[in-house]
């Protein structure tokens, strides 16, 4: 079991928070009572590519998405604050930009006289919908979420543009989706969360037909 060298510097609930974390399956982080990252576990390092050093006495808004107001992460922090927890998705990013959606569970820590002395985070990648690719589709979606445009794709799979696109314009209606700009953002984040928990592509959540 990992534990931060920094322990003796917190009160004890949050030291106990910490231990909490460290002994958890899933990404977990903790924050001070003014949102200052204090600690975060393995999981949660493996997740975002950042290590706790690199997060420690910074905002979680530091994670958030392009997409996402920045003041978010405050509306997070100031509802635990006030309630005890806070719970909903979120869009994150990870040490390479690339977006993350998340499932945020947060819960505050009490110290003496229920003063809130830092809060708790479990962060869990929101699971695509199954839908069954074909083996090509399937490698085209794969290289369109690595960043490649469709002549490349076409070039890289020895196939030509017009396969790649007969194929974009299936796994759209598979998806329901408007359109190959649509599938990109939708294919970027799929690998994203992949790679981000497993260092490698490996689909899941999707079926090969």
């Amino acid at each position: 079991m990992k534990i931060s060298r920094a322990l003796p510097r917190y009160p004890q609930p949050v030291n106990q928070a910490i231990l909490l974390a460290d002994a958890a399956h899933q990404a977990v982080c903790i924050t001070d009572d003014q949102n200052r990252f204090i600690h975060v576990n393995r999981c949660f390092e493996v997740l975002y590519g950042r290590d706790v050093n690199s997060l420690r006495a910074k905002s979680p808004a530091i994670l958030l998405s392009r997409r996402q107001d920045p003041a978010g992460a405050e509306v997070v922090a100031s509802t635990t604050r006030s309630v005890g927890s806070w719970s909903g998705q979120i869009a994150n990013q990870n040490d390479k930009g690339l977006e993350i959606w998340i499932d945020l569970r947060t819960q505050s820590i009490e110290g003496r006289r229920d003063k809130v002395v830092g809060m708790m985070a479990y962060a869990r990648p929101v699971p695509e919908h199954p839908v069954a690719l074909s083996p090509q589709q399937e490698k085209i979606f794969h290289l369109l979420g690595t960043g490649l445009v469709a002549k490349e794709i076409a070039a890289r799979l020895d196939i030509q543009p017009s396969t790649v696109q007969t194929q974009v314009v299936r796994m759209c209606e598979k998806f329901n989706l408007h359109g190959l700009h649509d599938l990109t953002f939708k294919a970027i984040r799929c690998v994203s969360i992949s790679s981000a928990l497993t260092g490698s592509v490996d689909f899941n959540g999707f079926e090969v037909a």
